[in-house]
């Protein structure tokens, strides 16, 4: 792979102004920042060895190409058996964001899931019913056979109260601050389906910055 601080691409040629990467120059690499990972503590430095630090620039990439990997090699491996073409659907349903899995239309998802990643990755299942799961920033449910988005928030659920909001007295300029009130309206517009659950939120949030 060629690459500068503009583009990449992959080439059987090394190019003048760019540095080329072969295989082995990747994995060497890569091998070397896992192996050299610190973080301080106070006074102390600690070497990471088990994992990558969330933070780090590459985590959010590696730990995305670590999973694809198993999950190509398992969507390739059901294709090409004869008996298993339901299941191309059913997982060309699933989905996935760095480490959270969404699976509807999915049932036999829990069934491979030993098949498709490694024994070391812990899977944990976070919705308590077929019909109802938080993912990401959403709340899904199903009622009455169509499908219910609203706004969840994680943070809701903690038993202390979380300044994440601007104040108006602070440092920050005026403009964005209220920009910050009219662009969480619109992602609670886009997210509810139910204008109760839109009330909700907005009232949530300007008792908040009140």
């Amino acid at each position: 792979i060629c690459c500068n601080k503009y583009k990449s691409f992959f080439s059987d040629k090394p190019y003048d102004k760019y540095t080329s990467w072969t295989s082995s120059d990747m994995i060497s690499a890569i091998e070397f920042l896992f192996d050299n990972i610190y973080v301080r503590f106070g006074d102390t430095v600690y070497r990471q060895i088990v994992g990558i630090p969330m933070g780090t620039n590459c985590a959010p990439l590696i730990a995305d190409l670590f999973l694809y990997c198993y999950e190509s090699q398992f969507m390739a491996k059901i294709q090409k058996d004869p008996s298993r073409q339901d299941l191309v659907d059913q997982f060309n349903n699933t989905f996935r964001y760095l480490d959270d899995v969404l699976a509807p239309n999915n049932p036999d998802f829990h069934k491979f899931a030993k098949e498709i990643y490694p024994k070391e990755l812990t899977l944990n299942k976070s919705n308590v019913s077929n019909d109802h799961t938080p993912f990401l920033d959403l709340d899904l449910k199903i009622e009455q056979g169509s499908l219910c988005t609203k706004i969840y928030d994680k943070r809701d659920d903690f038993s202390f109260p979380i300044v994440n909001f601007p104040f108006l007295d602070g440092d920050v300029p005026l403009a964005p601050s209220y920009g910050v009130y009219i662009s969480q309206l619109v992602r609670f517009a886009r997210v509810c389906t139910q204008v109760c659950d839109f009330n909700v939120c907005n009232l949530h949030l300007t008792g908040k910055l009140l």
